[in-house]
């Protein structure tokens, strides 16, 4: 079953005065409804008489006043928005799930103001409900005693925490946020089909598709008042900061993920970048004297609220399961002293069992004294006998699902199941009858989606999001096309009165504040600092290795060498001979420049480099910019297809683009990312990469490139000293300082220069710049190893002329220079990168912030 994006869209009931959008001219035909079959299902935008219901009527409207090719491009562009954003997910099992692009379909689903009205009382009851439940169970358990729910199904299921007994959440609440699935049958009524109270996951592709559904009908939106999803991320962090321990004036918020394996990472990230927060994995987090605190590159800071999307199982291995690398050890003990938040809190998934799924609407009437207002669908337990018996003698008309999956997992649909299958379920209730329910096949509506030029109907579900803090809010949600496989509905709108929700008093201030704080401080976690500088380093070098290639083989036209002799300098400027000499054996043309730049096996080839800073770049996609991730991807994708190619095939611009792609990348970051931290840091790894890059360059000339001494002076040095300016873009610049080419007023040029930004000098200073902007150390001052062996390396340029470099012998010099670099990388590692408590028995020093909290 593939699950398609949909979007939920509040507008009015009734009739807009808005003019009908009018056709633009095309020569192909508009799409039309008029053959549409709704094949006795009830359909979301159209009626069984073949009309639009009244709140879709502006939308058929629009769809049909477009031609096919103007809406296909429309969806088009949509899909290529996705695919540029990096908007994905996974699928466990699947080969191709790390970057799955979510399937997107135009047509959206519209659901009607008072309907949506009712949907929302009938959730935030449910949402009301199952918190009093959730508490009940690890403390009192009335509703056990009381006969409202089997004391046996309760103690029997694998999601109630022992651990958890005697917990109290701040102000009482367990579920902060939780995805409710509804489906609509035949007749029109709407079901709760399951509720979602652990991790609930899919909220960004709501938010994402609704940008996209903007950008493909503008017009409708102006016409219809559609209710907004776009503060949600505002609205979850004032939810997450209202559960911080009550000392706590400023509350530090993180979003807890298990990595970026997980199959909802994107969201994860997308989250943490729309409140501003940090992203952090397990491994960033530390519990010292009964406080949570995470690894940053200025040391330890405190910790206040935790939005967690790691299952109970892996949240802490000293309270749940031993053997979790993902968890953070003594994590539970400092949420029940309550000196860290933890949303949503654990234990929650007792209330999303399944077999306690049919009880909700008795618990709804017992904790509330009311009806529920949204039914279940008719469920049978299998653990109740008579149930049993029913589900077993009509395997062939049910669905069976097993208590403890989700995502379709652990799922029989008995009409479509062979009798194997039936056969095998069969058994499996028979052995653990406590494990599965059983639901009769429903109808479930339909929308509309394009397949192979006309529209068809696709099967649906929503899942709104609902937030629960001080108060209550339900934001439209995602819809999933359940169909056959030749198309995915991947829109789902929800038509209501145009509303801003209740915030209550002081949420604007409480946003702000957020932001705010993320503004003032400086420091990063040292796992974010430590991708960024080397997703910087990364691309870096791949510009370099773009450059050295496109001017060797420039330069090598005119060279009267062997193609073995012309092409060996470039594979010693890796240092990495041996390798290729094992692989590739003699040196060729094509052989050297598959190796450096299509090699996916050689780690510095220009394609392994690209994945590695993409791989870097996910890592933190929640601190670097849309349009850096962007630009990233289409980077790798442009290598990527030439790599694919036969070499023939491959643009004979192509290290040009490079080069370019390269540029842009470093441009963006510096234009759409702010200019703190992590922009040193990025800097700061572009900037030693350089230097290094450029003095082996210079090394290679002198000591490789020219045939034989008699040369040096004549027409072939001068070509060789102009090729080793162009690859590092210096030809123009040098020119402009010194007239004639000279070996010695090059390499003083690259090596001693202030003002070329390719020059080693300059990169040094430009590397303190931003190491003393990290740390705040003044110049002439050294806090730390990094700024000392930095230090050094500065001083010793400074004071070096270039006729004692090359007297000392200029082999040697690039040899200690590129030595004193790498120095000063191990010292960055250590003193950013790698902390750690130096004893385990020992507090950390606390971070920033000594004045936002209350004694």
């Amino acid at each position: 079953m593939e699950q398609g994006l949909q979007m939920s869209y509040a507008v009015n009931d009734g009739a807009s005065s808005s003019p009908r959008p009018t056709a633009p001219p095309s020569a192909a035909p508009a799409l039309s409804f008029a053959a549409y079959d709704t094949l006795e299902h009830y359909d979301e935008l159209i009626d069984e008489r073949g009309q639009p219901r009244p709140q879709a009527r502006l939308l058929v409207e629009a769809l049909e006043s477009l031609s096919s090719t103007e809406l296909l491009t429309r969806q088009g562009a949509a899909v290529r928005l996705f695919q540029r954003m990096g908007i994905n997910f996974a699928v466990y099992g699947d080969d191709h799930g790390a970057d799955r692009i979510f399937p997107f379909d135009i047509v959206p689903r519209i659901v009607a103001a008072s309907e949506w009205d009712w949907i929302e009382r009938g959730l935030i009851q449910r949402v009301r409900a199952l918190n009093l439940f959730i508490g009940d169970m690890y403390h009192q358990q009335r509703a056990v005693r009381d006969g409202v729910v089997p004391a046996e199904l309760v103690a029997s299921a694998r999601s109630f925490r022992q651990p958890c007994v005697g917990l109290e959440p701040p102000a009482g609440i367990w579920c902060h946020v939780t995805g409710t699935d509804l489906v609509r049958d035949r007749d029109g009524q709407i079901y709760v089909l399951e509720d979602n109270l652990r991790c609930p996951s899919g909220v960004s592709y709501v938010l994402q598709n609704r940008r996209a559904m903007k950008r493909s009908f503008p017009r409708l939106f102006e016409s219809v008042a559609v209710r907004p999803v776009e503060d949600y991320p505002s609205r979850l962090l004032q939810v997450l900061e209202s559960v911080a321990p009550p000392a706590v004036r400023t509350p530090t918020v993180v979003v807890l993920t298990p990595g970026v394996c997980n199959s909802a990472y994107y969201e994860h990230a997308f989250l943490a970048q729309q409140m501003g927060v940090e992203l952090v994995e397990g491994r960033d987090l530390v519990v010292r004297d009964g406080l949570v605190w995470m690894r940053t590159t200025s040391g330890f800071e405190r910790v206040d609220v935790i939005y967690r999307r790691i299952d109970d199982d892996f949240l802490d291995p000293e309270a749940f399961r031993a053997d979790s690398l993902l968890g953070v050890p003594g994590l539970l003990e400092v949420y029940r002293r309550g000196h860290v938040a933890l949303a949503n809190a654990p234990g929650t998934g007792i209330a999303d069992d399944k077999v306690i799924y049919p009880f909700v609407p008795d618990l709804v009437r017992y904790y509330l004294g009311e009806p529920a207002i949204i039914p279940n669908v008719p469920t049978y337990v299998c653990q109740r006998e008579a149930d049993r018996r029913f589900v077993l003698d009509h395997l062939d008309q049910l669905v069976v699902k097993a208590a403890d999956e989700s995502g379709g997992y652990g799922m029989l649909i008995g009409p479509h199941a062979s009798d194997e299958q039936r056969r095998d379920f069969a058994r499996r209730i028979n052995e653990r009858p406590r494990q599965y329910i059983a639901q009769p096949t429903l109808a479930l509506s339909r929308v509309p989606t394009i397949i192979d030029g006309h529209f068809e109907g696709r099967h649906v579900d929503l899942r709104p999001y609902i937030l629960c803090g001080r108060d209550i809010f339900v934001l439209p949600g995602r819809p999933h096309a359940r169909g056959a496989a030749q198309g995915l509905a991947g829109r789902q709108l929800v038509a209501g009165r145009r509303q801003q929700g209740h915030l209550g008093a002081g949420a604007p201030a409480l946003a702000q504040q957020g932001r705010a704080k993320r503004e003032w401080g400086s420091s990063m976690l040292s796992r974010v600092a430590e991708a960024i500088y080397w997703m910087s380093r990364y691309v870096e070098r791949a510009d370099n290795l773009a450059r050295f290639i496109e001017v060797h083989h420039n330069l090598v036209l005119d060279l009267p060498q062997t193609d073995s002799e012309s092409w060996q300098p470039l594979v010693k400027i890796t240092g990495d001979e041996a390798l290729f000499t094992a692989r590739y054996g003699q040196p060729t043309r094509a052989d050297v420049i598959q190796f450096l730049a299509f090699d996916a096996d050689y780690p510095h080839s220009i394609v392994a480099c690209l994945a590695q800073a993409r791989a870097n770049a996910r890592s933190v996609r929640e601190t670097i910019s849309s349009e850096t991730w962007e630009q990233l991807a289409e980077f790798q994708a442009l290598v990527a297809h030439a790599a694919a190619l036969p070499p023939a095939d491959r643009p004979h611009d192509l290290f040009e683009r490079v080069r370019l792609a390269g540029h842009l990348f470093q441009g963006i970051i510096d234009s759409t990312m702010s200019h703190n931290e992590g922009w040193h840091f990025a800097r700061l790894g572009r900037m030693l990469e350089r230097a290094d890059k450029t003095s082996r360059i210079l090394d290679v000339k002198y000591f490789l490139l020219l045939p034989r001494v008699q040369d040096v002076g004549g027409p072939l040095d001068d070509l060789q000293w102009s090729a080793v300016l162009q690859s590092v873009s210096a030809f123009e610049m040098y020119r402009k300082r010194h007239h004639g080419i000279t070996p010695p007023r090059v390499v003083e040029f690259l090596l001693l220069d202030r003002e070329f930004p390719r020059a080693v000098r300059h990169c040094s200073q430009a590397a303190d710049e931003s190491l003393r902007a990290i740390s705040g150390t003044p110049r002439d001052t050294f806090r730390n190893q990094a700024e000392q062996r930095l230090g050094q390396l500065q001083s010793e340029l400074a004071f070096a002329s270039v006729e004692q470099i090359v007297a000392g012998g200029l082999h040697e010099f690039i040899d200690g220079l590129q030595l004193k670099l790498n120095r000063v990388n191990d010292a960055i590692e250590q003193t950013f990168f790698a902390l750690r408590p130096d004893d385990p028995g020992t507090a950390p020093a606390p971070g920033r912030r000594p004045s936002d909290r209350a004694e």
